[in-house]
């Protein structure tokens, strides 16, 4: 059976490169190549048997690629046919409906020209939407695989190929629940009765744990969970799976028979629950499998069900190759099958005293707990990494004081939303798994506080270093005389050197301005001899952003910033404020008066409440070695662009203008009060926007490099090319984070 194994990574190859758009003729033209070459191996393998797996990748190879056409054919070209077009729709909802920023968003399916496509509908208002009811309304349809890889990868790879825009009044129409709705009902229900028993701090992690509902979970946790390295705890997947099957195993007495009437059903309608992710996809074809060997007495062989599962995900959708689920799940799993035992056989071979019982029982858990860990952190961090943005130092640690009780707490949850109609009952559980959930909240939170807790490869030397770590696994896997003490000493040691160039890399330089790329906002740090400044901080999503800014000050060693400076209030400016105040300490907080109060601006005082705030009435001077700050207060206007703070770096003969979004008459303004100097940079007013950085800023200031801050394919039109054209004439040097990504500019 092993040989499906092999055919299996040749057929996921094939998926890998249509979901990445290897396609047409080049698709074509390897499926020639790998036929012709699945013909020539099979011919010698008859003669040597161990050519047969190269043979059953080829083979795999063949028919993914032919499986791949078939589904661009039949699926990919007519999504593709709608893309762009408003049309009348009408989308039956699979779920319930959730609120956006904006208004309402809801999955379900939609019916054109005789196919069937899953659908994300976006509506311009709320509205309480239920499975199995109806929306009709006219929509502009998009592609998923547009507008941003990330977004994309987990749309497609959950089957959703279409976003539907609402453009004119929707209307509902109510439908009748059917059998293939209740797990959404039950869930609905489940979280219901979770907001009801839990108390606030805990409910947030018993829907994420139980359900995968990460809404209720704060920044501060989700932050916790991604530094400390147990992200996996609160995304349903194969632990989940196992301490299901491990409830229904005990339900079923043991018993063959009785453990798949009641496992099966139990793990199937569970992961309907969850919504067939595909994490919890994966998992529960393992589970299953795992199930029919113990009743029909086989043996599990868990590369063959890991096959399975695989096979069985990517013939319903090739593209699900694509999910960071898919990925993630696959290569943690993998990783256990080719770690777990050299890595447990090595620990234990070095445990003392094994002749206490005691200490042996301990010893076993232990040397197993590390060896799952790492088995499954080898192959997924470098997933993680790219995805993420991170690498966990403590990850073994946390697993170590966090997983034992989590299989406590997820039956715990179980139990209090079963039972929730008995008060006595459901008050004694709800307080003993709240005990443990704080628990599992504290030791994060305090881990996560600890210097050095996690890596982060927006800084070129930690991704330097991880690849380094993953040169020394590969050696270790190939090596016939593996030293791991020997390997591990060079992994701290080159840890050492990268932390080393990191941290100190700012501390010696004179002069340094950088543009970080938070999308469609600004962030921008100035830095000189160790002293730390910031210039707004937000972008599209506000979350996302603030972790941009906060791991590109910890990738340099810094946990405080010397002072931050808001240009005005739009929340592509400040609207990542508050989250960075969870990450950054930060020392003073120059604002400028809000013109009216809003939402936006009261976030954002209340996110640095415990920071000095120092209203910007008049022009500040801020000086600190030979470098200065002027922060230039704001000019009355009717709007915040025109009241917009600007700011002026300067040392020595270096000097770099940020004019946030002024508009050009009050660029006019600015040139009228101030003498400012020739510029070596100018951050672009307004992200390129044509109602700036007008000619006689340009023209007095006369900047050698251009920074602009801009978000890939913004709705804006940002830059705009008169400003690119005016630009150009100048001889500026135009940088852009949409092409370039993070800008440093240093002297």
């Amino acid at each position: 059976m092993r040989s499906l194994m092999w055919f299996t990574i040749g057929f996921t190859v094939s998926c890998a490169a249509g979901a990445w758009k290897i396609r047409g003729w080049g698709l074509i033209l390897t499926v020639v190549i790998a036929a012709a070459a699945t013909i020539i191996v099979w011919t010698l393998a008859r003669k040597r048997e161990a050519l047969l797996p190269f043979g059953a990748v080829l083979l795999g190879l063949v028919t993914g690629c032919l499986w791949f056409l078939g589904f661009q054919i039949k699926v990919l070209n007519p999504a593709a046919e709608l893309d762009g077009k408003i049309m009348p729709v009408k989308i039956e909802a699979d779920t319930y409906s959730w609120k956006t920023e904006y208004g309402t968003a809801v999955r379900g399916r939609m019916k054109w020209n005789g196919k069937t496509f899953r659908v994300q509908l976006y509506l311009n208002e709320p509205m309480e939407i239920r499975p199995s009811d109806s929306v009709v309304t006219d929509a502009k349809i998009r592609l998923t695989d547009i507008g941003g890889s990330k977004t994309a990868t987990f749309h497609r790879g959950n089957g959703i190929f279409l976003l539907a825009y609402q453009k004119k009044e929707a209307q509902l129409i109510p439908g009748k629940p059917g059998l293939s709705d209740l797990p959404m009902i039950v869930r609905r229900n489940c979280l219901e009765k979770i907001d009801r028993i839990f108390p606030e701090d805990t409910r947030g992690f018993a829907k994420a744990l139980l359900l995968g509902e990460k809404e209720d979970l704060t920044y501060q946790n989700l932050t916790d969970f991604k530094v400390t390295g147990i992200r996996h705890v609160v995304a349903v997947s194969g632990l989940h799976l196992s301490l299901l099957f491990g409830a229904a195993y005990v339900l079923a007495g043991k018993g063959r028979y009785t453990t798949i009437v009641i496992g099966v059903p139990c793990v199937t309608f569970f992961a309907a629950m969850v919504g067939c992710t595909p994490s919890v996809t994966r998992s529960s074809i393992m589970v299953t499998l795992f199930m029919l060997a113990i009743a029909f007495d086989r043996e599990y062989d868990p590369p063959t069900a890991l096959s399975v599962a695989a096979l069985s995900m990517m013939t319903g959708n090739p593209l699900v190759v694509s999910s960071v689920g898919f990925q993630m799940s696959f290569s943690s799993v993998c990783g256990i099958f080719l770690f777990y035992r050299p890595v447990h056989e090595w620990l234990w071979s070095r445990i003392p005293g094994k002749d206490d019982k005691i200490m042996c029982k301990a010893a076993r858990w232990l040397t197993s707990s590390v060896s799952v860990t790492i088995g499954a952190t080898v192959l997924s961090a470098p997933f993680g990494a790219y995805y993420f943005g991170a690498f966990s130092l403590i990850g073994i640690m946390t697993n170590l004081l966090v997983l034992p009780v989590i299989g406590a707490v997820f039956c715990g949850i179980l139990v209090s939303c079963l039972f929730s109609w008995i008060p006595v009952m459901s008050s004694i559980t709800v307080w003993a798994v709240s005990a443990m959930i704080r628990y599992v909240l504290g030791i994060t939170h305090f881990l996560a506080k600890i210097p050095i807790a996690s890596i982060y490869t927006v800084s070129p030397y930690a991704a330097i270093w991880l690849i380094f770590l993953s040169c020394l696994v590969l050696y270790l896997m190939v090596s016939k005389y593996p030293r791991p003490i020997l390997a591990g000493c060079f992994a701290i040691l080159g840890l050492g050197i990268s932390l080393g160039c990191a941290y100190l890399e700012p501390l010696f330089s004179s002069y340094a301005v950088t543009v970080l790329d938070v999308g469609q906002g600004e962030c921008v740090l100035l830095q000189s001899m160790g002293n730390t400044f910031m210039v707004d901080c937000g972008g599209k999503d506000d979350e996302d952003s603030a972790d941009v800014a906060a791991e590109t000050l910890l990738s340099m060693g810094i946990s405080h910033i010397d002072g931050l400076i808001i240009s005005h209030y739009d929340r592509d400016h400040c609207g990542a404020v508050e989250y960075l105040a969870q990450r950054i300490d930060i020392d003073r907080v120059y604002l400028p008066i809000p013109q009216e109060k809003t939402p936006l601006s009261d976030r954002v005082i209340r996110g640095i409440a415990n920071c000095e705030i120092i209203w910007v009435e008049e022009d500040l001077e801020l000086t600190f070695g030979e470098s200065r700050i002027y922060i230039y207060a704001p000019m009355p206007g009717n709007s915040d662009n025109e009241s917009c703070v600007a700011v002026l770096f300067q040392r020595g003969k270096y000097d770099t203008l940020i004019t946030g979004d002024l508009p050009a008459s009050r660029e006019l303004r600015l040139l009228e009060n101030q003498d400012l100097p020739d510029l070596e940079v100018l951050v672009v007013g307004h992200h390129g926007s044509k109602t700036s950085t007008c000619q006689e800023l340009l023209s007095a200031c006369t900047p050698d490099v251009a920074m602009i801050s801009v978000g890939k394919e913004n709705s804006y039109g940002h830059p705009s090319e008169a400003v690119l054209e005016r630009l150009r004439q100048l001889g500026c040097t135009i940088l852009r984070t949409d092409q370039m990504g993070t800008i440093t500019y240093r002297r």
